[in-house]
């Protein structure tokens, strides 16, 4: 492995999403933290994906998302903007939807998990 060898440039978006007030989740959640983060992870990776984007890295509470633009500017490229920006309004519109951590994990785990008290 030569890291002197010359790279390529590549145009792309970055978007970096973070989950607010993780570590509150993880102290209520606890054991059951995993089935909140992949339920936001199926999330975003579905938004994500459909426009053209590929989740890139998740680590604990945030997520690295990339669409690779073109080389040259062109009207695909405003379309990959715009995608991206809506995929990420798609994604904020969809969580906002749950009026809390119950509402959103329903159905994921038993009816009355123990975190369901330690969150109120």
């Amino acid at each position: 492995l030569d890291p002197m060898l010359p790279g390529n440039r590549v145009n792309a978006i970055f978007g970096f999403t973070d989950i607010r007030d993780f570590t509150f989740a993880t102290e209520g959640l606890q054991e059951h933290v995993m089935l909140f983060v992949n339920k936001v992870a199926e999330l975003t990776h579905r938004y994500v994906v459909a426009s053209g984007g590929s989740p890139n890295k998740n680590i604990g509470d945030a997520f690295l998302l990339v669409w690779k633009l073109s080389s040259t500017r062109s009207r695909l490229q405003k379309d990959m903007f715009d995608a991206a920006l809506l995929s990420v309004e798609k994604i904020i519109l969809e969580l906002g939807k749950y009026d809390d951590l119950g509402t959103f994990l329903a159905g994921e785990t038993d009816e009355n998990p123990p975190w369901k008290e330690r969150l109120k």
